[in-house]
């Protein structure tokens, strides 16, 4: 994870760049939500569908570059040698520990 801190933001902001490795099933261009980046299993949503991330490191030196849109030049923006890798979360009903509910009737 690279971190870009520009001298214009407040003590609580910061910019990351992050290189993200999702399943086929996320589409390039998509809205992804990313919450406690800082943390070791940062949580990541996409449409309905929510995702664990682990930091790994990377066979070599991952190079970040922004495009600019007039001229289309590339400018490279950071470095980093991680990589945050996401699986996708299976969400299980909470279960109370004190009821007994099962799908068949009870025997009496």
């Amino acid at each position: 994870m690279a971190e870009n801190s520009s001298s214009n933001s407040t003590e609580d902001e910061s910019e990351y760049y992050v290189v993200l490795q999702l399943p086929d099933s996320a589409i390039t261009g998509d809205t992804i939500q990313i919450s406690d980046i800082q943390s070791n299993q940062p949580t990541l949503r996409h449409l309905s569908n929510l995702y664990v991330g682990e930091y790994k490191n990377s066979i070599g030196t991952n190079l970040i570059f922004e495009q600019d849109q007039y001229d289309k030049q590339h400018r490279h923006i950071s470095t980093t040698a991680k990589i945050l890798q996401a699986t996708e979360a299976i969400l299980k009903p909470k279960t109370d520990g004190n009821s007994q509910h099962s799908n068949n009737p009870s025997k009496e």
